[in-house]
């Protein structure tokens, strides 16, 4: 029975996700960004040299952090954890293949290719001190690559469809909050932070961020902990 509910849980968060605003979510507002890395923990490297194995291939992991959410509340409830997120990885200057993707929590993926998340999590996932790793890959080159950039792509995506506000934005990546404080249907939006892989030159690091901040919204309000 337990299960059963944690699954609803995630199904509910999916739709929300899936169906915008016809599933009754708000747009809040751009909170935070995504950290592209080579690394994971607490210190992130968005720049990394790397060679061939034996094989003549070269494989890197890659992770993504939701990283700098500032801290808010809606109606006395605190903004905690994310239940579902929503990005799709770009690979410019070389064929790349994902071969491998993983998680910290248990979640459920509706998008068809790796390197593309649309995802519900079972049933939510805690910010630390403004931050989380939503996602883990293995990515796998012929050869070695050079001048190898990973991005988010910037589109509406299925989450922004049908969403007021969102639409206009078209943030780089989306995430909602959680079903035990009933925030599934908030909506935010993330910029990000790309990553160099054999990079010939000095990369530049500015973040690319939206413009329509949580705070000009008004939805959410800052939280004082």
């Amino acid at each position: 029975m337990r299960r059963v509910l944690a699954m609803t849980a995630v199904i509910a968060v999916a739709l929300t996700v899936l169906g915008g605003a016809a599933a009754g979510a708000d747009w809040c507002g751009v909170n935070g960004i995504v950290r592209l890395s080579f690394v994971g923990g607490d210190t992130l490297q968005p720049v990394a040299q790397r060679e061939p194995g034996p094989d003549k291939t070269t494989t890197v992991e890659l992770y993504a952090y939701l990283d700098e959410v500032a801290p808010m509340q809606r109606d006395g409830e605190a903004f905690l954890a994310i239940g579902g997120f929503e990005f799709k990885l770009l690979i410019e200057g070389a064929d790349g293949f994902v071969v491998e993707e993983g998680y910290t929590e248990k979640i459920v993926n509706f998008a068809r290719n790796k390197g593309e998340c649309i995802v519900g999590i079972d049933p939510s996932q805690k910010l630390e001190n403004g931050r989380t790793q939503l996602v883990r890959w293995t990515i796998m080159f012929m050869g070695k690559p050079e001048n190898v950039v990973f991005r988010l792509a910037k589109d509406s995506g299925i989450t922004c469809k049908d969403l007021p506000g969102c639409v206009a934005e078209q943030p780089y990546a989306v995430y909602v909050g959680s079903v035990p404080s009933y925030q599934m249907g908030d909506v935010f939006g993330a910029g990000y932070v790309p990553a160099y892989l054999n990079w010939d030159g000095e990369p530049d690091l500015r973040p690319q961020n939206g413009e329509a901040s949580w705070r000009e919204v008004g939805i959410y309000e800052i939280w004082e902990r």
